[in-house]
C-alpha cells in the first residue's frame, strides 16, 4: 500500500479553498478573498489524514468528517439498493459538477 494523504475542510465548505502558487512549494488553506465579510471570532478548521492506501485513507477522512459533524451513521453497503446494484452506477452522493460559460458550478 503506498502512502495516502487527504487533506480538506471541516467546515465553511462552500466559502473556502484551497491555493498553490507555482512559484513555491507551498499549499495555502482558508476563507475565499470573496467573502465581504467574517464574523468577529469566526474560526476556520482544516484536516490532514495521512494513511497506507487510498481506500482505508479515504474511509479514515469520512469517519473523522462525520465525527468532527456530530453524525451518528453507520456505514451502509451502496449495493443493498437494487438501482445501484442492477441498474445504474454512482460515483459521488448526489452531487453535480457543472461548467459552464461563466465557469464550473459545484452543488
Amino acid at each position: 500500500n503506498e502512502r495516502t494523504v487527504v487533506w480538506s475542510n471541516l467546515d465553511d465548505f462552500f466559502v473556502s479553498g484551497f491555493a498553490a502558487k507555482n512559484s513555491t512549494p507551498l499549499l495555502q488553506v482558508g476563507l475565499r478573498t470573496t467573502l465581504e465579510s467574517v464574523p468577529p471570532g469566526h474560526y476556520h478548521s482544516s484536516v490532514l489524514v495521512a494513511g497506507h492506501g487510498i481506500n482505508s485513507t479515504l474511509m479514515e477522512w469520512g469517519d473523522l468528517l462525520l465525527q468532527y459533524g456530530d453524525v451518528q451513521k453507520e456505514r451502509t453497503n451502496v449495493y443493498d439498493d437494487f438501482t445501484l446494484a442492477h441498474l445504474g452506477y454512482w460515483t459521488d452522493n448526489g452531487a453535480y459538477h457543472y461548467f459552464g460559460s461563466t465557469g464550473p458550478h459545484y452543488k
